[in-house]
């Protein structure tokens, strides 16, 4: 546990919390962490309790940052690229400090393609990658307020130039707003105000798509900066504290001299794209199981994992939106996402560190009349 410097009112809200939970999970353990869950929900015990235990499960399956020093912007930018080749095109990433100290992200929505990404990277992965960067910039900013001893959070700046028609791809923007409401959910009241820079007229019409799964908090702190946008920026978090690709200072020792370590995206070589020549784990159709998953209702596949250390293998394709996760017991082994296989269909094998029966989970329970179909194959080797 880290305690840190509140209010005399603060801390009886977190002393409160803290024995309401029992056992608070270790990646929230720490004042400034359970007084954003309080402020997020306005001290509901019966919201916070459930959904702070939700949220350390799913990132509990995802690896330990033990390894990570986080001393810089730099440690968690590489440590992200290692995480998965496609990173690059999941676009922006952290800046820095701004002038009070909160952090500095970049969301270069003109330049995050993900009708292009849909055809190279399965849905679940576009999701992870995006869950695993928010884990690595949180615990940045955590080991940031033990250095500066005050409860920070994230300056966003959210830069649409090249927004167009094509980024209102229907398919994108599911996945872009289920990954945008996951991370929302792990990481309440992180957020302490957003920029939006040059927004396009369509933008209205993108914001609508957007609206339903941002919290009422966080959309009372969206403000749209018009052309001289720049002045609004320098003033906000101050002009040495931004790259020149917004109009600041800022030197960067590592990374591009513009932009450091900020992700550019862009459309996807050719070669990223999904062929099932080659993946060694794609499945062929007479290798597949068909399971019906009705609406309003879940089926569960379960496999026996005997030995430690062997290994689950799954792949399927659906032919409708369908929520995915694994469980172990009360344990979650694979996060809930809600996934499409229109054009990549979902795989992956992950290795058994213990033994017993693991549950595949096919969740409907969000679809009010359409079933779903889903061809499976699942196996322990």
């Amino acid at each position: 546990m880290v305690m840190t410097v509140l209010s005399q009112d603060d801390n009886k809200l977190v002393l409160d919390l803290r024995q309401a939970l029992g056992v608070v999970p270790e990646f929230y353990d720490d004042d400034y962490c359970l007084m954003r869950w309080i402020e997020g929900w306005d001290n509901n015990h019966d919201q916070i309790i459930p959904r702070i235990r939700e949220a350390a499960a799913i990132i509990s399956t995802f690896p330990s940052t033990d390894h990570i020093d986080f001393n810089s912007i730099d440690d968690v930018e590489l440590n992200l690229r290692r995480f998965n080749k496609t990173i690059e095109y999941h676009t922006g990433g952290l800046i820095g400090l701004d002038k009070n100290g909160d952090l500095i992200s970049c969301v270069l929505l003109g330049r995050f393609h993900t009708k292009s990404l849909l055809k190279c990277s399965r849905v679940s992965e576009i999701t992870r990658n995006a869950i695993w960067a928010a884990i690595l910039g949180y615990t940045y900013m955590k080991n940031q307020e033990k250095i500066q001893k005050k409860k920070l959070g994230f300056t966003v700046i959210m830069d649409l130039e090249g927004y167009n028609r094509d980024h209102l791809f229907t398919p994108g923007i599911k996945v872009y707003t289920n990954f945008l409401s996951i991370v929302q959910n792990l990481f309440p009241e992180t957020t302490k105000r957003v920029f939006v820079t040059n927004a396009p007229t369509l933008f209205q019409t993108a914001f609508t798509f957007v609206k339903p799964v941002l919290s009422q908090k966080t959309k009372e702190k969206i403000k749209i900066l018009g052309s001289d946008y720049h002045s609004d920026l320098f003033e906000a978090v101050g002009q040495e504290n931004l790259p020149t690709l917004f109009g600041g200072t800022k030197q960067y020792v590592n990374g591009h001299p513009e932009y450091g370590h900020l992700r550019m995206g862009g459309i996807m070589p050719e070669d990223f794209k999904y062929s099932h020549l080659k993946n060694p784990l794609h499945m062929p159709d007479e290798k597949l199981t068909k399971l019906v998953v009705p609406a309003r209702s879940q089926r569960e596949i379960t496999v026996n994992c005997t030995k430690l250390h062997q290994h689950l293998q799954w792949f399927f394709l659906s032919n409708g939106d369908i929520t995915f996760s694994i469980k172990l017991g009360n344990k979650l082994i694979w996060p809930e996402i809600k996934t499409l296989t229109e054009f990549v269909p979902e795989y992956e094998t992950i290795e058994c560190r213990d033994v017993g029966e693991y549950v595949m989970v096919f969740d409907n329970t969000f679809s009010t009349f359409f079933s779903k179909e889903i061809r499976y194959f699942a196996q322990i080797n």
